[in-house]
């Protein structure tokens, strides 16, 4: 019942919903934890693709879930993602550059600059985004 409330709660924008939602999310029961995220994908603005970002790079929950709830939300996220690039946690710079696959016109310098990062995962994800678009590009 509890994660209806909060996710009907958020759906009307009501004032509390974020607080709510920020709470699910801090769950120790993976699945309300988890019905938090996907009620973020559902929900989307500004403050859903906040708290969504703020748990990639926290690792509240499983980065993979989140990164595709932001995926859902596409392009909505968008500039939003670009900073995740230059995070000092590899894990984030590896889903930043995985994200922005669906950004052709951002990131573009960042991700040449990761082609080069220390994380074999990071250089990869980011090859794979630069791949997926067209143009030529000067190393940095």
């Amino acid at each position: 019942r509890g994660v209806t409330a909060f996710t009907l709660l958020a759906r009307v924008r009501h004032p509390l919903a974020p607080r709510l939602v920020r709470s699910a999310l801090a769950n120790s029961d993976a699945k309300i934890a988890g019905a938090a995220v996907r009620a973020l994908g559902d929900i989307g603005g500004d403050w859903a693709i906040g708290l969504l970002l703020e748990s990639l790079r926290a690792e509240t929950r499983s980065r993979s879930r989140i990164a595709a709830q932001l995926e859902r939300l596409a392009p909505e996220p968008g500039a939003r993602l670009v900073p995740l690039l230059r995070d000092p946690n590899p894990k984030v710079r590896f889903w930043g550059a995985r994200l922005l696959g669906r950004y052709p016109d951002l990131g573009e310098q960042a991700l040449i600059a990761l082609a080069w990062d220390r994380n074999a995962n990071v250089r990869a994800a980011a090859m794979e985004t630069l791949g997926s678009r067209s143009g030529q590009w000067r190393a940095p």
